[in-house]
């Protein structure tokens, strides 16, 4: 293929790498379930990923270990004696059993029976060569040895072992790798080697050499918004394959204010670990869209091994705000700092029902202003039948400090200043206004609002949608109610407008890909008789899902 081997895309890809991936991510997030089974009890991830590419990764290294004739001349045992038969597991087992004096329990009993690990590892100390198992499985380890100019002078294979072992090496040894040809299902193999060659990016989603420095994955970036056009490229690695450390670096260079641009991630994730199915933390910076930020958070996740649900999730974090858009400032020149709290909790009791409950704290400060919010919400997803489903959901939010303004909520939602998702204006300068024109629902709001923005201290929200009764659509009925009493403000810092404390509105909204555009039916601050076409087409609300900068980014994860 000339666009692969000549332009350095996908070159050093294997389908057996590729194959494997999948399995490496359930087993080293602890999801893996035993291969001998019926296939009627694998979960729709753990199907593809244990049947097909752990068996055939673990039946590969068994024909590397016995070698290719014994293997050939088990197999033909194999088929001559059960054609036309229905062989069991153990009849499998049997046919080597005759033929082989090795001790293959690694395979039929580690492999195939439990979800052990494994993980081998080789070091070089003082000049002697040390293979180590890490793992529960006493598998055997095949090693490599070269010379200085990277010339393979020796080979070894090792029965299965436990702990640490010693191996003898031949003269003129500069270095040690094991398994080089990458057949070994080990969860981590970016220690199979004494020594590192070189250092290595592969382009887009490729193949990583991990006997080397290997750095991450590159792929050209653009950072694209009403403010910044930037083109440059992401690093990345950690996931693929799935490590504990992983880190996201994109520089890229504005044309349009002609200044540099980074956006930054390290993190670190810990699976099964103290009671938690995942344990992640993460530090970041950026620097788009006139602000500059440093933020760190922490998620502590408990769920059981495989199955989604119930599913539970403690996060935290904190954002160091050096620089914010005006419209997010209300004291010239002061740091902010921004945290939050979040715990969230999901299950799925039936095939035709699940529902979540979320609580979440909001304290930020800028100089001497501040502001401290209190959230609950609920939701409850049925489906009725195969096309029809139904969502209820109640909110509630209250403020408790409302100095900050711009963090204040709204009947018509949220304007973000924490940057927590893709708004394509934050400064409310462009024909794409933060506040009239992308609705934001991260706080109790109404999806068709009245034009003035409105500030709340206090609100309920209901909703209840129904899809699948119109091609594309939704019907929804929605309910907020407020309490402005407290405030004289609105999130822009100017006067708040006295309002309703009632607003209900129902409509349609309709989805095509990214695009959703929501028509309203009814609004109850509206005379319905004195609403003309003109009037009604200010109330439609396009929601656009689209982050260009993600989907670029991620294309390649």
């Amino acid at each position: 293929m000339f666009f692969v081997d000549k332009h350095l895309i996908l070159r050093n890809n294997t389908f057996r790498w590729m194959n494997s991936l999948g399995c490496q991510r359930q087993c080293f997030t602890g999801d893996a379930q035993v291969i001998d089974q019926h296939s009627n009890n694998f979960n729709t991830r753990n199907y593809g990923s244990m049947i097909y590419s752990k068996t055939g990764s673990l039946t590969r290294y068994l024909q590397e270990y016995l070698g290719e004739p014994q293997m050939d001349k088990i197999m033909q045992d194999y088929f001559k004696t059960w054609k036309f038969k229905h062989p069991s597991p153990a009849d499998f087992r049997n046919i080597f059993t005759e033929n082989c004096a090795k001790n293959l329990d690694w395979y039929f009993k580690d492999g195939l029976n439990t979800i052990k690990n494994i993980d081998l590892e080789i070091d070089k100390k003082h000049n002697k060569y040390l293979l180590e198992n890490k793992s529960e499985i006493q598998i055997p380890g095949y090693v490599e040895f070269y010379d200085k100019n990277n010339i393979p002078i020796d080979s070894i294979w090792v029965d299965g072992f436990e702990k640490k072992l010693e191996l003898f090496s031949p003269e003129n040894t500069s270095y040690a790798i094991l398994d080089p040809e990458n057949i070994l299902f080990d969860i981590d193999p970016t220690n199979h080697t004494t020594r590192k060659r070189g250092i290595s990016i592969p382009m887009f989603f490729d193949q990583p050499d991990l006997h080397t420095y290997y750095l991450g994955t590159i792929t050209p970036s653009f950072t694209i918004n009403s403010e910044n056009f930037g083109a440059g490229f992401t690093l990345r690695r950690g996931s693929n394959p799935l490590e504990n450390i992983n880190y996201t670096i994109t520089p890229s260079f504005d044309v349009n204010g002609n200044n540099p641009l980074a956006e930054m991630s390290v993190g670190w994730q810990e699976f099964r670990k103290l009671g938690f199915d995942l344990i992640r933390t993460n530090l970041g910076y950026f620097n788009t869209q006139s602000r500059e930020t440093f933020r760190t958070n922490a998620e502590f996740i408990i769920r059981e091994p495989i199955v989604r649900y119930p599913y539970f999730k403690i996060k935290m974090a904190v954002d160091l705000h050096l620089k914010l858009p005006s419209l997010y400032t209300t004291i010239e020149g002061e740091k902010t700092t921004s945290h939050r709290f979040e715990i969230f909790y999901k299950d799925k009791p039936t095939v035709f029902t699940n529902y979540e409950i979320k609580s979440n704290f909001n304290f930020v400060k800028q100089g001497s202003d501040k502001f401290a919010g209190i959230g609950v919400s609920g939701k409850l997803k049925y489906r009725i039948n195969k096309k029809i489903k139904t969502i209820m959901s109640i909110q509630g939010f209250h403020v408790l400090k409302s100095y900050l303004f711009p963090w204040l909520p709204g009947v018509g939602g949220s304007i973000d200043p924490d940057y927590q998702r893709y708004v394509w204006d934050r400064n409310d300068n462009g024909n794409f206004l933060v506040y009239q024109h992308q609705y934001i629902n991260s706080v109790p709001s109404s999806r068709i609002a009245p034009q003035e923005k409105i500030a709340y201290n206090s609100a309920i929200e209901l909703d209840f949608e129904i899809s699948g009764l119109i091609p594309m659509g939704k019907l929804y009925l929605d309910y907020l109610y407020i309490d402005q009493s407290k405030l004289d403000k609105n999130m822009f810092g100017a006067s708040n407008p006295t309002s309703l404390s009632h607003y209900f509105s129902t409509g349609l909204t309709m989805s095509l890909g990214f695009i959703k555009i929501h028509f309203p039916f009814y609004m109850s601050w509206e005379n319905p008789e004195k609403l003309t076409i003109k009037s009604w087409s200010n109330y439609l609300r396009p929601e656009v899902n689209l982050d260009i900068n993600k989907i670029i980014r991620n294309s390649v994860r």
